[in-house]
């Protein structure tokens, strides 16, 4: 008899074949025709596991998806957790499905043919669309990593107030665990052996990296006395992410978008929720000297140069002055380039001679990625910091509706 699945779920979903897997205790396979159907069936199986699942395509060996949810080993260090059942499509039928009952149970669909699709679900059709999409604009536009992947590469580049930062972020409050994180990741030589009795030297140098740099962040983060809000940490939510959080809100079919007037501007629409986040992005603009000449939210269109629905969409998305902000693909400048001239107008002449990426200087872009939320969450983040383009007119919501709506912190 075989092993139940790590999810403990039943019977395989109809529309498609099933097979376990020899060998492989709990490993459950299924297989469709068509990939739209594979995708569906385990976007469904990940909304039933519950929050923090995604669907992963994984082209080969075999083109397929499975669902993944980050978890974390108990020295802090980020992991992925799997679940034993794989969503095959394309070409012959597995093997292991040709043969026995399980190829012949009703309900399984065979080569070509068309597997229904589930008839009822609790998402909108257009949610639907925003989340299996996501994973294109992940690939055209390269946003900010999710926050595993910032913590792996801020070790790698031995930014270690960046990797602190992160894996606190992500749960681990233990100054221990924090510490061995960061000198594991300075001795990587070491493969995670233990400190020696004799190894004094080494022993040192753990404890300055606790005392100078662990303690500091954790102090920072959570400061003892009264009770009152985290210190914000930097966390750059992905796209992907955001469309997720947002998806039902797609369309502004849920809740209807609201006009806003910004910088004495015509009135544009945005979601009622963001209207705090974005009076806060104009007091900070405009006290630091900036002075637009346009401002756009909401517009139900798809991404640049993809089909997945852009975050403007959603209504959580701003372009401010396009001519002087451009949009630009730079495949090979991580960094944006910022003008150096001392008035808006200079700077965007520089611009538009390509000589710099926006017109905006450091410290207005700071000011407005320093807003946070009650909960010390980054409330907006700026498409000038994106890798392989610069969308430099463009901001963005940061949070899920419901931390947004705790309230912003007051500075």
């Amino acid at each position: 008899m075989r092993q139940p699945s790590l999810t403990g779920e039943g019977p395989a979903l109809h529309g498609g074949g099933r097979a376990g897997m020899a060998g492989v205790p709990g490993r459950e396979d299924h297989w469709y025709a068509a990939e739209s159907q594979a995708r569906a069936w385990a976007v469904r199986r990940a909304r039933a596991l519950g929050p923090g699942w995604t669907v992963v395509h994984d082209p080969r060996p075999r083109p397929h998806y499975h669902l993944a949810r980050l978890t974390r080993h108990r020295d802090g260090r980020p992991a992925r957790r799997r679940i034993g059942a794989r969503y095959f499509y394309g070409g012959a039928r597995p093997d292991p499905l040709r043969s026995g009952e399980g190829s012949r149970r009703p309900g399984f669909a065979g080569r070509g043919a068309a597997a229904p699709l589930p008839a009822t679900t609790a998402v909108p059709p257009e949610a639907d669309a925003a989340w299996e999409a996501a994973q294109e604009e992940r690939e055209r536009r390269g946003p900010a990593p999710g926050l595993d992947q910032q913590v792996r590469t801020a070790l790698a580049q031995r930014r270690w107030p960046q990797a602190i930062a992160g894996a606190i972020a992500l749960g681990t409050r233990d100054e221990n665990a924090l510490t061995d994180l960061v000198f594991s990741a300075a001795h990587p030589e070491r493969r995670g052996r233990p400190i020696a009795p004799h190894e004094r030297s080494l022993a040192q140098e753990w404890k300055r990296i606790r005392d100078g740099l662990v303690r500091p962040a954790l102090q920072a983060a959570y400061s003892p006395g009264p009770v009152g809000p985290p210190a914000a940490v930097p966390v750059v939510r992905s796209t992907t992410w955001l469309r997720r959080a947002w998806a039902e809100h797609l369309g502004g079919k849920t809740v209807p978008m609201v006009p806003l007037r910004l910088f004495g501007l015509p009135a544009t629409p945005v979601h009622p929720y963001t209207v705090d986040a974005w009076r806060a992005l104009e007091r900070a603009l405009t006290a630091t000297g900036y002075r637009p000449r346009s401002v756009w939210n909401f517009n139900n269109r798809s991404i640049t140069g993809g089909s997945a629905p852009s975050l403007h969409a959603y209504g959580i998305a701003t372009d401010i002055d396009p001519p002087c902000n451009p949009y630009r693909v730079t495949p090979d400048q991580p960094l944006v380039r910022f003008s150096t001239q001392p008035t808006q107008e200079q700077r965007c002449a520089e611009v538009r001679a390509r000589l710099a990426d926006t017109a905006f200087i450091p410290r207005q872009v700071a000011v407005v990625e320093a807003i946070t939320t009650v909960d010390g969450l980054q409330a907006i983040t700026w498409g000038g910091r994106w890798r392989s383009v610069k969308d430099a007119m463009h901001f963005q919501i940061n949070v899920s509706p419901e931390e947004l709506r705790r309230g912003l912190r007051l500075r």
